[in-house]
């Protein structure tokens, strides 16, 4: 299993991964202080934070990283 956060625009299209729950909401509750790296969603798209069941460590390539990432993503409302 991994854990990946993605960010989608308004038409719901991936506009980037990362590999880890890389939110500052998601780090706010595990009390991480100090400074952080993370996404970010900007008004019109949406954070997605994903346990994915595939391992995608491995994954050089982002299309295939996409196609194992994109299932797992919220349908839009």
């Amino acid at each position: 299993m991994s854990k990946v956060t993605a960010v989608t625009d308004a038409q719901g299209q991936i506009v980037v991964i990362g590999h880890g729950h890389l939110s500052e909401a998601t780090a706010k509750k595990s009390g991480l202080k100090g400074a952080q790296g993370g996404l970010w969603a900007l008004p019109g798209q949406q954070l997605h934070e994903l346990d994915v069941p595939e391992n995608v460590e491995g994954i050089k390539g982002f299309r295939e990283l996409h196609d194992k990432v994109r299932p797992h993503l919220r349908a839009k409302p």
